[in-house]
């Protein structure tokens, strides 16, 4: 099940169901599963996605197939509005991203921040 998700500001962002609507129906399935993977798990994409992640528009339209070409407005729409900011815009981001685990690396680790802070202001026992 895919939840919605925050970003660093707190914002609310629109859950990864939101691409079966009619508006994003002709990115190909295979495009759509990978990018779920990379949003939600930080897994590598190929050439194409990166390209279009790290918002490199002549490699992208160089590496797209048809479907993907034909689709590459619909896919930028979808990353701009449904992905976090965080996951895209350079080279240092998608890195990062992987690296963090996605989505759930993220919450992992915001988790991990919530725990420590908590125990910071426990009061010590007495």
């Amino acid at each position: 099940m895919v939840v919605m998700h925050s970003d660093k500001t707190g914002r609310r962002l629109l859950g990864w169901e939101d691409y079966c609507i009619a508006e994003y129906a002709m990115i190909p399935d295979l495009t759509l599963a990978a990018l779920h993977r990379y949003v939600e798990e930080g897994c590598p994409t190929g050439g194409f996605l990166r390209a279009v992640l790290v918002h490199e528009l002549f490699w992208a339209v160089a590496t797209a197939d048809a479907q993907n070409l034909a689709a590459l407005r619909k896919i930028c729409l979808l990353i701009h509005n449904c992905a976090p900011g965080d996951c895209h815009g350079s080279e240092k981001a998608v890195d990062e991203w992987i690296a963090l685990g996605g989505c759930r690396g993220w919450e992992a680790q915001q988790a991990r921040v919530r725990e420590q802070q908590e125990g910071a202001n426990a009061l010590p026992a007495v």
